[in-house]
């Protein structure tokens, strides 16, 4: 996996349409296969690795052509170094450190933390685009999520905004002109007497 800058998964509830959609993604472009495998009864994941672009085509494939049969997916970016090696009860990495790099072996399962860097933004794709215009997005209440009214909202809120405003802000201002030994002391004394007015110094 050196060089590779992204890992992308998808999972299927079916075994059969996912080896199928398995086999399309792999053939969508040219990426790395890490882990095809059943889950747990009636479940397959394939978990593939590449440059972001294959693996986001690859990824977008077996989503957009087999929908009815995807339980989750996802892309990640720039997730580690390298992934060196992975076991049956272990894993291996190579992790950014400052001053380069260090290989660290991890027993399974384990956690993956990430930086800032982990994802590139980029803008949606049409097709993603119009899959987002038809996706129900459930609107939850104090009711769904057991939670007390009273600790929401402006009565739950320890703050109040009184008042929001804009402060304006000054473009007068006084030029000072010292040509000669005479005149610099003189704006000088200008100048502190304008600091100790303003209680600034």
């Amino acid at each position: 996996m050196n060089g590779k800058k992204a890992i992308g998964l998808v999972e299927f509830k079916s075994i059969a349409m996912g080896l199928v959609a398995a086999d399309n993604m792999i053939k969508t472009a040219n990426v790395d296969v890490i882990e095809a495998t059943v889950l747990c009864p009636g479940k397959y994941i394939l978990l593939i690795s590449g440059d972001v672009g294959s693996i986001q085509s690859a990824v977008d494939r077996g989503v957009n052509d087999f929908a009815e049969n995807v339980i989750d997916s996802f892309v990640l970016a720039k997730f580690t170094s390298e992934i060196v090696y992975i076991g049956e009860h272990m894993m291996q990495v190579r992790r950014l450190v400052e001053g380069g790099y260090e290989l660290l072996e991890l027993p399974l399962p384990c956690l993956l933390t990430v930086v800032k860097e982990i994802s590139d933004p980029r803008l949606p794709t049409l097709r993603g685009k119009q899959k987002a215009k038809k996706i129900d997005i459930p609107m939850w209440g104090p009711d769904d999520i057991e939670a007390d009214p009273s600790n929401i909202g402006l009565k739950g809120s320890p703050t109040r905004v009184v008042k929001t405003f804009h402060p304006q802000v000054s473009r007068n201002g006084k030029k000072l002109v010292a040509r000669d030994t005479e005149s610099i002391n003189k704006a000088v004394d200008e100048l502190i007497e304008f600091l100790k007015d303003r209680q600034l110094i």
